[in-house]
């Protein structure tokens, strides 16, 4: 009987070199020439997990994987990079709609007058970061009006860790600064980050018109180099005077003008964009309230400042238009139709004069051609019936007659009328109606089966749009695609969704071309305009400042204007966008201007092996228009030092925080590259932060590369000759194991999925888990009269 197998490195007499157990049975194995011919080696010749490409744009580096993105016309909101290369997590202020390149976006501007009363912040050619560490920077004002100033806005940002920023308003003796009028501060702590901002600081002070004032921002003479607040300026010569000072006592004239805005608080209303008799207009829409609505016509006007020639959008308020409180806005055969809501008639007027129109009462305007019908006028009275009638259209001087309405209970209001496909959709804040004119002329109303029923919200269908194929409208806070009977859900919360201070509402439509965008009003966080391809969401614009919402959007092309112009409505003032003259390509337009800054955060980077510990070394950008400009090529004199690239990152659970840490700057073009070297993490989220100081030639990222390697983990294997014999005997003399019975067992094992553990009295072996391969034999005798054989048992085993 064979000797029980007893081995493991507390043993001092030991029966076997090594033993093999399955829990049930223990097996003891001699090996020929003991531990000395064991050979131990790695599973695998390398643990490093590389995918041996360069790329397009990588450096070929062969220990290294290049993970390279070359197109963002994916989108925005891709959690994971191996999900959609052409996709990326999230971005601020950044053009991404272009095939292969992604750049700041396009310039904004806040329209002349209406709210505005001191504005410098019509961004010009160029941009210009000035330190206030031990510094004051001044521009002189003239109030056209007497006012009460209660904002102040300018660009800034923190560097390291600064001293209290302080903002004030002086007086004027004799061109330069005199005594304080007014003043804030802010400390580092107001900013939570390092990046560019459009910063709202809140005063209350009258200022009188035609009297000379200086706005002055100066740093703590304690902050340094390392720490200290920065503020854009423009670089031009002329008025307004400017001054830089070290005491606030002695100021010399300086060229470096700070962008700015100084204003009273603006009525926080939205504004309904129209064309009339080839002008521009907005009114002010106060749909449930009792205020006085003001129109306002909008006049381009050519301005040339800071080394560019752009156009302003002049704003003149119409007088005596007898307006109440309007609700929507209606232009049809050369007269404007303005609705009142249900207890004041509508007015309307052809440009010259204003009419009340009979008694007949409005919440919601439209026109539409349903049938034999033709072309009428549609009003719903947005109660908690169906209410909706029509009338002809009538020329200047007779008054809309309405028929009867076609009315269903149904106890919730009416938000939104939309012509689609030959029908009328009315839209409630609980269902959708349709409207149809049948062969007998007479009309029915149906109600549609919808998700809406079961999503009741005040805003359903507030918002609605015909683009392309399919009809659009909002249901809570998404977007609805209607095509025929079907809906389907296509709001910007797919993927990761926009994050919580950017959720909001679609406020409205605008259908461009195939492009549709959309306004999302945020609340009490940061408003933005959406663009949706169809497919995937691209942020074009964010509010700088939270709390403001955009309820309008309105794209207008002239006849009388060079370029077309996206307009938009933000905290009650009135603000557009300059677009290309073709297509979606604004980098092929010489003639259009971008944003000072921008960022762009990648997807998650995990090499598709999410459990693998990494090393990811570096992160090289291709670009264009950079300070350093490695070639001959001849950059525009307006590029500093200010354009520049700077590169955060995130790794393991910092992901999705706010907390970000800086790798380092690139100023070089067109190849610049910044050593991460961050090791031993699992995931990581780069961000770049784009700083521009020519707003005609932004920096351009055409790709960007990361190096970077996965390791595999570490398995060893260990081959194994087994003495083997009918006559053997352990190491201590006992009967062994029949050779018979072992081999079975081997080939048992290897044939299984079974781990089995292994012992021995070297501590480095023993309790090894392995799985058993196909053992190799070689007899060295057999005889066949004792039927025993004795030879060599070659296994190998590898760890689990």
């Amino acid at each position: 009987m064979a000797t029980r197998a007893k081995v493991n490195p507390r043993t001092s007499n030991p029966t076997h070199t090594i033993s093999l157990s399955d829990g049930v049975q223990n097996w003891g194995l001699r090996l020929e020439g003991d531990y000395k011919y064991i050979q131990e080696t790695p599973q695998t010749p390398s643990t490093l997990m590389i995918n041996r490409a360069g790329g397009e744009y990588g450096d070929f580096d062969p220990s290294m994987s290049h993970i390279q993105q070359s197109e963002w016309i994916g989108g925005r909101g891709s959690e994971r990079f191996v999900e959609d290369q052409t996709r990326f997590f999230d971005s601020k202020n950044m053009w991404t709609i272009s095939s292969g390149m992604i750049l700041p976006t396009l310039q904004w501007h806040y329209s002349i007058g209406a709210h505005v009363s001191q504005n410098m912040l019509q961004l010009a050619r160029n941009y210009n970061w000035k330190s206030l560490a031990n510094n004051t920077y001044t521009v002189q004002f003239t109030p056209a009006a007497t006012y009460t100033a209660t904002k102040i806005n300018l660009w800034i940002k923190k560097i390291g860790s600064p001293g209290t920023l302080t903002v004030a308003i002086y007086s004027d003796s004799a061109d330069k600064p005199n005594a304080v009028v007014t003043s804030t501060t802010i400390t580092r702590n107001s900013l939570f980050d390092e990046n560019v901002h459009f910063y709202e600081f809140t005063v209350s002070t009258s200022l009188t018109g035609s009297t000379k004032y200086h706005l002055v921002v100066y740093g703590p003479s304690t902050d340094t180099v390392q720490n200290h607040w920065e503020v854009m300026c423009v670089n031009y010569d002329g008025n307004p005077l400017a001054y830089t000072s070290s005491d606030r006592v002695t100021y010399t004239t300086s060229t470096y003008k700070m962008y700015h805005k100084i204003s009273a608080t603006p009525t926080n209303v939205g504004y309904k964009f129209f064309t009339f008799l080839d002008n521009l207009y907005a009114v002010q829409l106060y749909p449930t309230g009792t205020e006085t609505s003001k129109l306002f016509k909008l006049t381009p006007t050519e301005n040339t400042f800071g080394g560019n020639v752009h156009t302003d959008f002049v704003t003149t308020e119409e007088g005596s238009t007898g307006l109440a409180s309007v609700s929507d806005v209606l232009v049809i055969n050369n007269i404007a139709y303005f609705a009142q809501g249900e207890s004041t008639a509508m007015r309307r007027w052809n440009g010259t004069t204003w009419a009340a129109d009979s008694t007949n009462k409005a919440a919601i305007l439209m026109d539409y051609s349903v049938g034999a019908d033709g072309i009428k006028i549609y009003r719903a009275s947005g109660t908690g019936t169906i209410d909706v009638s029509s009338s002809v259209v009538k020329d200047w001087g007779t008054d809309l007659v309405f028929g009867s309405a076609l009315n269903i209970k149904s106890g919730s209001t009416i938000t939104n009328l939309i012509g689609y496909a030959g029908m009328i959709y009315i839209l409630k804040t609980d269902s959708i109606w349709t409207y149809t004119l049948n062969a007998d002329s007479k009309s029915t109303i149906t109600k549609l089966n919808s998700q809406i029923d079961d999503a009741y919200n005040t805003t359903n269908g507030r918002a609605a749009v015909e683009h392309g194929q399919y009809l659009y409208f909002t249901l809570d806070k998404s977007v609805e695609q209607l095509y025929a009977t079907t809906i389907t859900d296509v709001g910007p919360g797919k993927g990761s969704g926009l994050p919580g201070n950017r959720s909001g509402y679609v406020s409205n439509f605008e259908s461009v071309f195939n492009k549709l965008f959309l306004s999302i009003d945020a609340g009490s966080g940061y408003s933005s305009i959406l663009m949706y391809d169809g497919v995937n969401y691209h942020e074009l614009w964010q509010a700088p400042e939270s709390g403001k919402s955009i309820n309008h959007l309105f794209w207008y092309s002239s006849k009388n204007l060079d370029y077309p112009y996206l307009f938009f409505d933000y905290g009650g003032s009135i603000c557009f966008m300059k677009f290309p003259d073709f297509g979606f390509n604004p980098i092929r337009d010489a003639n259009i201007y971008y944003s000072p800054e921008a960022h762009i955060v990648s997807s998650t980077i995990d090499m598709n092996v999410v459990r693998l510990p990494k090393i990811f070394k570096e992160l090289s950008l291709i670009t264009k228009n950079l300070y350093n400009y490695k070639t001959d090529f001849e950059l525009s004199n307006t590029i500093t030092d200010d354009s520049k690239i700077e590169v955060d990152v995130q790794v393991d659970n910092d992901i999705d925080s706010d907390n970000w840490y800086h790798i380092s700057t690139i100023y070089d073009s067109p190849f610049g590259g910044v050593s991460i070297n961050k090791s031993n993490v699992y995931a990581m989220r780069f961000r770049l932060r784009v700083s521009v100081s020519d707003s005609n030639k932004p920096p351009v990222i055409n790709a960007t590369v990361v190096e970077g390697l996965a390791r595999t983990p570490i398995k060893y294997q260990w081959v194994f000759r087994i003495k083997t014999s009918s006559m053997q005997s352990t190491l201590n003399g006992a009967p062994d194991h029949n050779p018979d019975k072992l081999l079975a067992w081997i080939k048992e094992k290897a044939a299984s999925a079974e781990i089995v553990t292994m012992h021995s009295s070297l501590k480095a072996l023993d309790l090894k888990q392995v799985l058993v391969e196909p053992p190799s034999v070689m007899r060295e005798y057999v005889d066949p009269v004792q039927k025993s054989w004795g030879g060599v048992i070659t296994v190998v085993l590898r760890e689990a």
